[in-house]
């Protein structure tokens, strides 16, 4: 399996550009169009190159782009902004501006098979791949050679969780507790940091987790724990029960994705949904451990805020006692 179809796991290939999570204007596979390189291989793929234009032309034409891309975008303004857009393209599209016969794209969106998505991926990788080591050698003593060793000796379904989180948040994204887990080739410990401690924007000085991103953080998560040993399904079970109270609370904070700049805190359904979602997991790993004779504490997750939004009592052990 390619690079590009591990990354896909992890992100809807959309063919028009959408605001994400964070609010930026994005399209494909996760492409964030406020990244230079990343504006770059898409305006190739849509025929606006130095081979299309000459370059004082395209240099215009990626300036013009990247001040409308950086720009605040909402649901509410986006079809207004792609308007913006679609203006500018619109000036290079005359005759009198092009060096070659290629037709240009009208507007951001690709056709809707995804080879030229796979194109602008395989133009932008290096990138991407350069800043997932980045995050590495940042982290392990500054040690380039381990990084790099760290990086080659992963899987390439784990490369492309470093790959996807560096597209959402470059190299800070693989931060000191990924690194050494992944130094360590300690999965468990990876699928937790990946999962509950790697979705956080600060917003007015506060930390926000965001429900929309969660989603994705729990895809990456799961592809790093693909295939692992009972070992290390042993490992993972130990993490979560020793996290749980670091969980729920994650759990317990998230925030709906954000609506005309408000974030407001995730529907009781949906913190059953996730909470449910956890407990399957934990009883799935529990079920495989006892088949190899391996005991574990049984534990349910419960959300700590009950149903009228207060403070409740937390998940509950063998006696069902409270035990955050």
């Amino acid at each position: 399996m390619s690079l590009f179809t591990e990354i896909k796991n992890h992100e809807s290939a959309v063919t028009t550009i959408y605001i994400d999570s964070k609010g930026i204007p994005t399209i494909g596979v996760g492409f964030n169009l406020r990244e230079e390189k990343v504006l770059e291989a898409i305006l190739e793929q849509f025929n606006y190159s130095t081979t299309s234009l000459s370059e004082a032309d395209f240099n215009t034409l990626k300036l013009s782009l990247e001040t409308i891309f950086r720009r605040e975008w909402t649901e509410s303004n986006k079809d207004d902004r792609i308007k913006e857009v679609n203006e500018v393209l619109k000036i290079y599209q005359a005759d009198e501006k092009r060096l070659d016969n290629s037709i240009p794209e009208e507007t951001f969106a690709f056709p809707d098979d995804t080879s030229s998505m796979e194109a602008v991926f395989n133009d932008i990788l290096p990138t991407y791949q350069k800043l997932a080591i980045d995050g590495l050698d940042n982290n392990l003593d500054g040690d380039r050679v381990a990084a790099q060793a760290v990086f080659d000796g992963l899987s390439d379904t784990r490369k492309a969780v470093l790959i996807s989180l560096t597209f959402n948040g470059g190299s800070p994204m693989v931060g000191p507790g990924i690194s050494k887990a992944l130094k360590d080739k300690n999965w468990a410990e990876a699928y937790y940091q990946i999962a509950y401690s790697s979705n956080s924007n600060t917003v007015n000085g506060e930390k926000v987790r965001i429900n929309g991103l969660h989603n994705r953080r729990l895809k990456e998560a799961s592809a790093m724990i693909e295939g692992i040993s009972i070992d290390d399904k042993q490992k993972l079970y130990e993490k979560l029960y020793e996290k749980r109270a670091e969980i729920t609370k994650y759990i317990d904070e998230l925030q709906a994705d954000k609506t005309n700049n408000v974030y407001e805190p995730i529907t009781k359904a949906r913190r059953d949904e996730l909470f449910a979602a956890l407990n399957d997991q934990m009883t799935t790993l529990a079920a495989e451990l006892a088949a190899e004779n391996i005991e574990v504490t049984a534990y349910t997750f419960k959300s700590a805020i009950d149903d009228s939004g207060n403070p409740g009592d937390g998940g509950s052990g063998d006696n069902g006692s409270g035990d955050n």
